[in-house]
């Protein structure tokens, strides 16, 4: 009878900790009572936390040997720390290169709302859009804003508020959109567009490293490694998880590329181990013939509609390969858009001038900080007015 005083808490310890891992993805989900969930989550942790407590003092009522105790008062000193992490892991949302994170998830839940076209921006209301001059900017999490909080920090809402009354800068950002993707949303996009922009990154031609007979790139290998149990479920030990991995992947990047003793376009060239990288696509005569001409759909569409085309090019944002995409991806694209009669807008200049930890959301997303997008709409805007694309001639002109 004496024992059931401790294996009863101990069972509630367990079983109220796995029933608030098992709420994760319940808290998660945007449109289901997420408060609710969030409040049996943390009620599920206090019960826990509280049956541990109740466990050691029934031990210690119990008599039992005092290292015995010692040891059970060290492991819930250990317990009661992971539940206060847990906690606030669980109102930290944070964006990782990889958005399957849970605190990734969280952003989204917090951060993330779309339109009825599937777009984050406002509605599209096409008897206003069209007495408006409408700039259509095309593009992925880039455009949209991944880890910016609020997307008046946008570059595009930004360009908005400088841009006179009669004008609409409308927004089809699409975290993970290739080029191929993002021409489609351009098609259709339902509102008349008299100013197309294309913002272009490095990883809009990954989609070509998966078609074997344009590329010598092999195709990317889905890492079929389950994740822990603990990891999917805990946002603690998952942001630890993702922080240890990305350290690791670091790491591991920088030892071979020193092994190499080679430059960074050697080291891509020869290393197997990158072939599948999106970056590797543009230094490969085929990869980058096909990815052009899939940009040349932009300048066709634009000429068929009469309207200018400008395509803004972001080079990746961390230290190792700023130079490397300016160099080999983003200035061989500019000189065959010129070919074409394309003003390109590149960011490199503003990005460079820029430390890392200032150019990026945080230091593990690569996406544009805030500041980052303030800067490149006002010298965007500046660009515009100087190349006299702005202002637009509109079929229908705004009050």
């Amino acid at each position: 009878m004496s024992m059931k005083k401790i294996t009863f808490p101990a069972i509630g310890l367990l079983c109220f900790t796995l029933l608030a891992l098992f709420i994760t993805p319940l808290y998660l989900n945007v449109g289901f009572c997420s408060g609710v969930w969030a409040f049996l989550r943390v009620a599920a942790l206090a019960v826990s936390w509280a049956s541990g407590a109740l466990c050691i003092v029934n031990m210690h009522r119990l008599r039992f040997s005092e290292p015995v105790i010692g040891c059970a008062l060290f492991m819930h000193a250990i317990f009661t720390i992971f539940i206060l992490l847990e906690v606030f892991f669980m109102y930290y949302p944070y964006t990782f290169v990889s958005g399957k994170t849970l605190s990734s998830k969280l952003w989204v839940k917090w951060y993330w709302h779309t339109n009825s076209l599937g777009y984050r921006d406002e509605e599209v209301r096409l008897p206003e859009a069209n007495s408006t001059c409408n700039i259509v900017v095309a593009g992925d999490s880039f455009t949209a804003g991944v880890g910016i909080n609020q997307p008046e920090m946008r570059f595009t809402n930004v360009l908005q508020s400088k841009l006179p009354a009669g004008y609409r800068v409308f927004n089809l950002g699409v975290p993970g959109a290739d080029t191929p993707d993002e021409y489609q949303n351009l098609l259709n996009f339902p509102a008349r567009a008299d100013l197309i922009v294309l913002v272009h990154y490095v990883n809009d031609a990954e989609y070509l490293t998966k078609i074997p007979d344009t590329t010598s790139a092999k195709p990317q290998v889905k890492n079929k490694k389950e994740e822990w149990f603990l990891v999917k479920q805990s946002f603690f030990i998952n942001y630890i998880y993702y922080k240890s991995m990305e350290l690791m992947q670091k790491w591991q990047f920088a030892a071979h590329f020193k092994n190499q003793n080679a430059s960074l376009y050697e080291y891509l060239c020869s290393n197997e181990s990158t072939r599948q990288l999106s970056e590797t696509c543009f230094i490969q005569p085929a990869c980058m013939e096909k990815h052009l001409q899939n940009l040349h759909r932009f300048a066709d569409y634009a000429n068929e509609q009469c309207v200018p085309l400008v395509v803004i090019l972001f080079p990746k944002l961390t230290n190792d390969f700023i130079d490397f995409s300016n160099t080999y991806i983003n200035k061989p694209i500019t000189a065959q858009l010129q070919l074409w009669d394309i003003d390109v807008f590149n960011v490199y200049e503003i990005a460079r001038v820029l430390p890392e930890y200032k150019r990026r959301v945080n230091r593990s997303d690569y996406h544009p900080s805030a500041l980052l997008h303030t800067t490149t709409a006002s010298r965007f805007n500046d660009f515009l007015q100087l190349n006299h694309i702005l202002p637009l001639d509109c079929p229908v002109a705004g009050n």
